[in-house]
């Protein structure tokens, strides 16, 4: 799905409830990240040195079309701990980031990562 609004960059706040409900999404969006990746890598740690992202981010409507592309990666930064933790990659600075793309899909809104093996 995707990533929770409390998880943009640009919405932080300083009150403590905030912080323990920012952390709770972003283990929530990890966990589902590292199960999606752990299946999508059939159970086989891969553990590449080096890889190259697509993100695509699948909105509602035409509204957040022309988000930062900074912040819309700073949202999914659990997602891209849990692609290490599933041994994808061997460490997230490993990844090297194609730009964000942006597209509507009304009965589907999500996020989806396209992850190939880069060399090293």
């Amino acid at each position: 799905s995707l990533p929770h609004a409390v998880l943009n960059p640009n919405r932080q706040k300083r009150s403590g409830r905030f912080a323990r409900w920012k952390a709770a999404e972003k283990n929530k969006a990890k966990g589902g990240a590292y199960l999606a990746a752990v299946v999508a890598s059939k159970n086989t740690r891969l553990m590449w040195e080096r890889a190259t992202v697509q993100v695509t981010f699948y909105l509602r409507d035409r509204r957040g079309l022309d988000a930062d592309q900074d912040n819309r990666i700073a949202s999914i930064k659990g997602v891209l701990d849990a692609i290490a933790e599933a041994g994808i990659v061997a460490n997230d600075r490993g990844l090297t980031w194609l730009p964000v793309r942006h597209a509507v899909d009304k009965a589907n809104p999500r996020l989806e990562l396209t992850i190939t093996e880069a060399a090293a």
